[in-house]
């Protein structure tokens, strides 16, 4: 990742679902969690980055803290050689290709709801309601069905996703 001396926040590729490790020339750069990242009282020192906030500045964002001190230029090239001890490399998941075409917002928003409700109405406990959530899940099929035949000739390439797994936890490899 190429970093700019004074600049804490850098976009990552749209592709990332999670960071696995960052490292500052060699070291691990330890994530900070959001109460954490609260309560530290100097955020705008200038130094060695030894920690790191994802998400919580932007989508797809990452915050290094102190604020780095010198520009690292990437070199793209090799990074599984001496390079490593003066790079700055970001490890992380990703999501799958099929995953890049999601639903589109004005019909992902409600499937999202009719799932969700058809799950939380089927758990076991006091708000459980199996009337509900077969009216949710008949919702859901209705909605989907209907965007699927809408859009046939349209997207007959992309299958149609909520999230984008394409197996249920389970994570792509590191890149």
């Amino acid at each position: 990742m190429d970093i700019v001396s004074g600049t804490p926040t850098y976009s990552l590729p749209v592709d990332v679902l999670s960071i696995r490790r960052v490292t500052w020339k060699g070291k691990k750069i330890d994530p900070l969690i959001a109460r954490e990242w609260r309560y530290i009282n100097d955020i705008t020192s200038t130094s060695e980055p030894q920690w790191y906030v994802f998400n919580q500045v932007g989508r797809n964002t990452i915050r290094l803290y102190p604020i780095p001190n010198e520009t690292i230029i990437a070199n793209q090239t090799s990074l599984f050689s001496t390079n490593i001890a003066t790079q700055c490399i970001v490890e992380y998941y990703q999501l799958t290709d099929s995953a890049i075409v999601l639903l589109p917002a004005y019909i992902r928003r409600r499937l999202i709801k009719y799932y969700v409700m058809h799950v939380c109405f089927a758990q076991e406990g006091k708000g459980q309601n199996l009337k509900s959530s077969a009216r949710m899940k008949k919702r859901f099929d209705f909605y989907m069905n209907w965007f699927r035949k809408m859009h046939a000739d349209h997207y007959i390439v992309n299958r149609y996703r909520l999230s984008g797994d394409k197996q249920r936890n389970v994570l792509a490899r590191p890149v």
